[in-house]
């Protein structure tokens, strides 16, 4: 399966062990996400090794090893779809056009978020990590 991956699935995968860190390095799931996931997760990167209580190497172990497993997906590889991205979901949250616009640039098979928001649109499928959760025991 195909997913794009939403900036708080991973911060939740980076900052404890965990059903979503599981799911993320899955061998069955192949995920994407925008080049500023990066940025966000370096950003906040103090408060994220805080709340994870880990050593920083052991952090950027972590962090390195969940990366590995995302295509990240550069500005020009999404440039072109932002503007369908913002029709999409530009209303209900304008900084999610990005996820949106990754998912119309690649094939895939939606977005994993939390972000309820994301269900406020209908045109990209969006999963919970509740149905990733079945989706592997079915």
């Amino acid at each position: 399966m195909e997913l794009i991956v939403d900036t708080n699935i991973l911060v939740a995968g980076l900052i404890r062990d965990s059903v979503v860190r599981q799911v993320l390095l899955h061998p069955d799931f192949t995920f994407y996400a925008p080049d500023h996931l990066l940025y966000e997760i370096e950003k906040h990167k103090d408060l994220f090794l805080a709340k994870s209580k880990l050593s920083c190497p052991a952090f950027e172990a972590v962090l390195n090893m969940l990366v590995e497993r995302v295509s990240i997906l550069s500005h020009d590889d999404i440039q072109k779809h932002i503007g369908e991205a913002r029709g999409i979901i530009g209303k209900i949250d304008p900084d999610d056009a990005t996820f949106i616009a990754c998912a119309l640039a690649v094939k895939n098979d939606g977005i994993w978020t939390e972000d309820r928001d994301f269900s406020r649109q209908s045109k990209i499928r969006v999963w919970s990590t509740k149905e990733l959760l079945q989706y592997l025991l079915d």
